[in-house]
């Protein structure tokens, strides 16, 4: 069986735990994700951060979202309650019987007009180029076998003048660096008998496991461009990496560097000054970054 088809079965086998999960987080109405996304959204499309306890169901209307790799649909459900319109695309079928679930359950029948689920691969995503406002992802590449060829039709698609937001972490950097380990057991409290140890031996081939990252995200990025004529002109990443303060014509930059410790919504801050270099060589679990196509 190809690494990709095990990876496919292995979430089939953990969609149903992995939705209480994603119920739980909604329910919660965690800031730490969801509120970093809104602001993000916000600043680039020059809109108005909404007051709380305000309709916000048109906020992002005549928007095209993608969900690269929705999984139970979280950061869908969040779009879509904004207004937005949302692809959604997860190879595995199971993940999108809980997508489907977490629509109607949390979604208005409006709201859930506006979705669009679709079995694919986050890899090469059968979507038109220039096709999508917003493209958004969360702890997906970490675990795709050609995280390169997924950034590339990723940066196809989006629209001109586009976001892309990236969540993700140095999951199973242990392979590379013995001394660094963590038990991503302990953060699910659903497993539901799932064998958890597939995952990790899958990730052991997985590109992204021996690579430092986002820094490495950062230079494939770049490398994607200087191959891509019509990207080269329009996506940069080298000129932050060495910025203090990125300016105006910076393309790429981390902001925080441990976004689930952000706290409530008032304490996340997204502006130029609150933007630092990410040092090559540093070390972090979970990180977000941003791109924007001119």
């Amino acid at each position: 069986m190809a690494l990709s088809e095990e990876i496919n079965a292995y979430w089939n086998t953990r969609a149903s735990g992995y939705g209480a999960d994603i119920a739980q987080e909604i329910q919660d109405d965690h800031k730490g994700t969801l509120c970093m996304l809104e602001n993000l959204i916000c600043q680039h499309f020059d809109l108005e951060l909404p007051a709380e306890n305000t309709d916000t169901s048109h906020l992002l209307q005549g928007l095209h979202a993608l969900d690269l790799g929705c999984g139970p649909a979280l950061l869908t459900i969040f779009l879509a309650k904004l207004g937005c319109t949302v692809t959604a695309i997860d190879q595995s079928a199971e993940m999108l019987v809980q997508a489907q679930q977490l629509c109607e359950q949390f979604l208005t029948p409006q709201a859930q007009q506006r979705v669009h689920l679709q079995q694919g691969d986050a890899i090469n995503p059968e979507v038109a180029d220039e096709s999508f406002d917003i493209i958004v992802s969360r702890d997906v590449f970490w675990n795709l076998p050609d995280p390169a060829t997924a950034y590339h039709h990723a940066l196809k698609a989006l629209k001109p003048h586009g976001l892309m937001v990236v969540f993700d972490g140095n999951y199973y950097y242990g392979y590379e660096d013995s001394t660094y380990y963590k038990d991503y057991r302990l953060n699910h409290q659903h497993l539901e008998g799932v064998d958890v140890t597939i995952i990790e031996r899958l990730a052991q081939d997985l590109p992204l496991s021996h690579q430092l990252r986002p820094y490495y995200d950062f230079t494939l990025l770049n490398q994607i461009c200087e191959q891509d004529e019509t990207l080269k002109q329009r996506i940069t990443a080298s000129s932050f990496i060495k910025a203090t303060i990125p300016t105006s014509e910076d393309i790429f930059w981390i902001l925080f560097l441990d976004y689930p410790d952000l706290g409530e919504c008032p304490a996340i801050k997204v502006k130029p000054a609150d933007r630092q270099p990410f040092p090559p060589n540093q070390l972090i679990e979970t990180f977000v970054f941003v791109v924007q196509k001119a």
